[in-house]
């Protein structure tokens, strides 16, 4: 499986960054000269972002249940304990998406576990 399929893309990545995910982790997206690449070091570039694993993002979803659906299970849902749900194709956006939902809807707060 492609690495960018096991870390939530870059877009999602940079909405992590932005409501406070720490960028400490395994995994970087970096931008350079209109180029996205991934990388396991942390490089000194101006435009980076964390790409957590669907194992570290796991960590911030305690009591939310998440199964797959659809044609061939090509599909991930997650559902928070409110019925909230998200879908993608690739577990790690789906994973991010509630994530974001979570803090944006002060289920959770990324300061908590710094």
């Amino acid at each position: 499986m492609k690495l960018e399929n096991q870390v939530p893309s870059l877009e999602l990545c940079k909405k992590l960054k932005e409501l406070g995910y720490s960028q400490k982790g395994l995994f970087y997206w970096y931008v350079e000269e209109g180029k996205t690449f991934i990388s396991v070091e942390e490089l000194d570039l101006e435009e980076c972002y964390v790409a957590p694993t669907v194992a570290e993002m796991g960590e911030w979803l305690d009591g939310t249940r998440s199964g797959m659906y659809g044609e061939e299970a090509r599909c991930i849902h997650f559902k928070h304990g409110d019925g909230h749900s998200e879908y993608d194709k690739t577990e790690a956006n789906a994973r991010a998406k509630m994530l974001i939902w979570l803090v944006e809807n002060d289920y959770i707060d990324f300061k908590e576990k710094k």
